[in-house]
């Protein structure tokens, strides 16, 4: 049975209460919902995605994305919670291109030194 009751979603999370190892920084910000709507048979999955740099909500389903005012803090869609660490939502603070480029072909060393 799937439970359609609303519930309350959480825009901001401290997780310094819940984990046996803290790490320093313990402040979380939703970024991104995974929604469902319909039945356990059928039906349809969509994101509300928080846009980091712009600061806006979006929408994001299979034939289009588009800006909306906000995000509420109720919901019976909601089947995914995302959240990015406090540290990371500055935009200054994400890796290049080429800083991900640079760590795929470490990893890819790694494994084969590994074999």
């Amino acid at each position: 049975m799937k439970n359609e009751n609303e519930f309350i979603i959480s825009k901001h999370i401290n997780i310094k209460e819940i984990v046996a190892v803290c790490p320093m920084i313990t402040e979380y910000t939703l970024v991104g919902v995974g929604n469902h709507m319909g039945t356990l048979n059928s039906g349809h999955y969509y994101a509300n995605v928080y846009n980091i740099e712009s600061k806006k909500w979006w929408v994001m389903n299979d034939s289009n994305a588009h800006e909306i005012a906000g995000f509420g803090e109720k919901s019976n869609t909601a089947i995914t919670l995302l959240y990015l660490r406090n540290d990371l939502l500055d935009p200054e603070n994400f890796a290049t291109d080429q800083q991900f480029s640079n760590l795929s072909l470490l990893k890819r060393i790694q494994v084969q030194h590994r074999k």
